[in-house]
């Protein structure tokens, strides 16, 4: 096993990023065929003064599932 050093600067970037393509792939396909969207979003300032905003997005799939994909940046 790395150093928690070594997966919390490299790896979990890694991952996270994959998977966020991966999902943001998806995502691009099912808005292809969707009438339409929701966007919210929120902004937010932890105890320790660490600035955050979400973006969530909702939409009907072709296949009539409701889809929810939240972005979190810090």
């Amino acid at each position: 096993m790395k150093s928690a050093t070594t997966f919390r600067k490299f790896i979990c970037p890694l991952l996270f990023n994959n998977i966020e393509k991966s999902v943001m792939d998806q995502v691009r396909k099912d808005l292809e065929d969707c009438d339409g969207f929701a966007i919210t979003t929120d902004h937010w300032t932890s105890k320790a003064q660490e600035t955050y905003q979400s973006l969530t997005l909702h939409y009907i799939n072709s296949k009539f599932e409701l889809k929810k994909v939240k972005i979190l940046r810090k």
